[in-house]
């Protein structure tokens, strides 16, 4: 069974932060610049100590508001307003005959949003312009077969103006970079007025983008991007004696015709991602399993998409290279002609040694603070045969091929009521589940002993060490060039 995903720009949670470049090829090596603004959309970054810049969006300069290149309802990307503040209620009123429009809120962070009042509100019929901010003692009104007065509370009450039509926003387009004599090239968004911004990698001689993924011969390579995951549910179907050929069950709610590529995770002790290429949908009656090293024959009748693994050599590998002199150092990702295709890859603190990511601090200035291991786990494990001592404990999963493992725990900042800053834990030693208490079954006990599965890692426990404060990350503040 196919479950199509969307392909992932670059698969680590900083990936969203990928640096932008000028069309013009940079030499073999040379690091292209981070971001260029353009007439009207200028470059958005957070800045820190040894010269540090970290994309981080864009100022529309035109609306005021910062943004973020998405899909917009038109169907274009535009630069539309990020970080916003959203009201998912239909406008209330500030006068008794229900004519001027206002939204009411309950309290939020307005530092995190450009100050107070924000420049747009996100409401179901748009992005709204914020006029003013109204005295707290403000009456509101709203419709209800009349026009019905409601009290306030806590609530703070703005006005707005008329949702702006989509096209109010910057328009951008995505090119190919220019740059000729290598496979994989670095593929651009460019606004109307000319900002540009780096979004991914494409592969030319597959005329397809790519993301950097663990290959099943353990490489990083550039894998294609759009492809659909086979659910396997532990085992993987084949349409040939040999086991060569995969089938893949036809679902009821697949399409008629197979995506081009499909994937399939190995592992453990590695996650490594094996490539399909699909052919046309077949009835089979017969497939065929691996066990035990043989290729076993099953009757299983049923419609499938059958295709051939794609050798891992067929696609390009990647390496990485952290650049900067300072403790925060920047990871890039090399084509084989020694080109830099992708910016931003990751940030490293080369202090802690462990990879990190912008956490707000008050709205406005941030902390790079270790990529979290996981949440802690409430309500599930006890020190106790009574369940009445919870323990947080952190749920791992071993990855031994994992390039950046992280060993921390971070609970994020909020930004309503108001602004407060992240919560960092580090990780203690792995405990033994076995001496670990829990309800699972709807009783207080010790985990029973499962069998072993060779296809399933069993997470580890980590318990949380004594918070960490902010003040010991480093330190960056937004800023517009």
């Amino acid at each position: 069974m196919l479950r199509l995903r969307p392909g992932i720009l670059l698969a680590m949670v900083v990936s969203a932060w990928l640096g932008a470049c000028s069309q013009t090829a940079s030499p073999a090596g040379a690091l292209p610049p981070a971001q260029v603004s353009g007439s009207r959309l200028q470059a958005r970054v957070l800045t820190g100590p040894d010269g540090l810049t970290i994309p981080f969006g864009w100022m529309d300069s035109q609306l005021g508001t910062p943004c973020r290149i998405q899909p917009a309802e038109d169907g274009a990307h535009r630069c539309l307003p990020d970080p916003v503040v959203s009201s998912f209620q239909i406008p209330d009123y500030s006068d008794a005959a229900c004519t001027a429009p206002v939204i009411a809120l309950s309290a939020f962070c307005p530092a995190h949003y450009g100050g107070d009042p924000p420049v747009f509100f996100a409401s179901p019929t748009g992005y709204v312009p914020v006029t003013a901010k109204l005295s707290a003692n403000t009456q509101a009104y709203f419709l209800k077969g009349g026009c019905d007065a409601f009290p306030l509370g806590t609530v703070q009450v703005y006005t707005v103006g008329a949702p702006l039509p989509v096209s109010a926003f910057a328009q951008a387009s995505v090119v190919e970079s220019s740059a000729s004599g290598g496979r994989l090239q670095p593929r651009y968004q460019i606004s109307d007025d000319g900002a540009q911004e780096l979004i991914g990698i494409e592969d030319t001689m597959r005329g397809a983008t790519c993301s950097p993924q663990p290959a099943a011969d353990g490489t990083t390579r550039c894998l294609p991007d759009g492809t659909a995951a086979v659910d396997q549910f532990g085992d993987l179907y084949y349409a040939d004696p040999n086991c060569t050929q995969v089938a893949i069950a036809v679902g009821s709610g697949d399409p008629a015709a197979p995506p081009s590529v499909a994937y399939t995770v190995s592992g453990p002790p590695c996650e490594r991602r094996r490539i399909y290429a699909l052919g046309a949908r077949q009835t089979l009656s017969t497939v065929y399993l691996q066990q035990d090293g043989a290729c076993v024959a099953f009757q299983i009748s049923g419609d499938y998409f059958v295709g051939d693994e794609i050798a891992p050599t067929a696609f390009e590998a990647l390496t990485f290279r952290d650049v900067g002199s300072g403790r925060i150092r920047e990871r890039v990702l090399v084509a084989a002609t020694g080109q830099v295709v992708a910016r931003g890859f990751a940030w490293l603190d080369s202090q802690l040694g462990v990879p990190v990511y912008p956490e707000s601090i008050d709205g406005q200035n941030y902390a790079l603070v270790p990529v979290s291991a996981g949440p802690p786990v409430y309500n599930t494990y006890f020190s106790d045969a009574a369940c009445a001592q919870e323990e947080l404990l952190v749920e791992v999963t071993p990855d031994a091929c994992a390039a950046l493992p992280s060993s921390y725990a971070v609970v994020s900042g909020a930004t309503s009521p108001a602004c407060s800053p992240p919560q960092v834990f580090p990780l203690g030693p792995p405990v033994n589940r076995q001496q670990v208490y829990g309800t699972e079954t709807g009783i207080c006990a010790l985990p029973k002993d499962a069998p072993s599965d060779p296809m399933v890692t069993q997470p580890e426990l980590h318990p949380l060490g004594p918070a960490v404060d902010t003040s010991a990350f480093v330190q960056v503040t937004v800023t517009v060039q």
